[in-house]
């Protein structure tokens, strides 16, 4: 007799160092210029795209710099390694703000808010990753992979070393219009004008 059929699997391409850290449960929030309706298990995977040292350096210096402010120490937690083409493992969604909705949710830290970097937000928790990270070309946006690989692909996902509590539940929630009702936030000018077009929102690039 067979086992219970599986739900295809949700996964979102992202490049890398984004989609290490967020699998490793250092970055919470991830920012796309697009809204979306999906909650729950996300599958991350990486492209192609190679992380240079600078990026590296520069965003593990600016999720350590949030953290300490909270008074975690994320030393244990810094991803080793940025494989590319890989899926990478899995975050849970509880929702997507919009930047403006975030920006004036009251009860939320300035430090989190300092993860607000594009137009929609989603807002990421319980994260694990696969113990081998699988081979595996990506896609544009949310795409999805077929159920007969999501029994062994969640089998082996483990939590990472040493991880940090954290849950959105805590905050409360937003006073949300609605992410259909919303397709500009000023955040991401302000985001443009201090980055550039590339880093506005990690798009996929296979």
């Amino acid at each position: 007799m067979s086992g219970p059929r599986s739900s295809p699997l949700t996964v979102l391409s992202m490049h890398q160092p984004w989609a290490s850290l967020l699998v490793y449960g250092l970055k919470r929030i991830e920012g796309r210029g697009w809204p979306t309706e999906h909650t729950g298990q996300l599958w991350i995977h990486s492209t192609s795209k190679q992380a240079t040292a600078q990026e590296i350096e520069e965003m593990q210096s600016f999720y350590r710099q949030i953290h300490e402010q909270e008074g975690t120490d994320i030393s244990p937690n810094v991803p080793k390694t940025y494989p590319t083409s890989v899926l990478l493992g899995c975050v849970e969604v509880v929702a997507c703000c919009s930047a403006d909705d975030m920006e004036s949710w009251h009860t939320l830290p300035d430090t989190i808010k300092q993860e607000i970097g594009s137009p929609f937000c989603f807002l990421c928790e319980n994260p694990r990753r696969l113990v081998v990270p699988q081979q595996m070309r990506g896609h544009p946006k949310l795409w999805q992979l077929p159920s007969k690989t999501a029994n062994s692909l969640t089998a082996a996902l483990k939590t990472p070393p040493d991880p940090i509590c954290f849950s959105w539940s805590k905050y409360g929630r937003p006073d949300v219009a609605g992410a259909e009702a919303k397709t500009k936030s000023s955040r991401s000018n302000v985001w443009y004008d201090k980055y550039g077009k590339a880093k506005q929102d990690q798009e996929v690039r296979q």
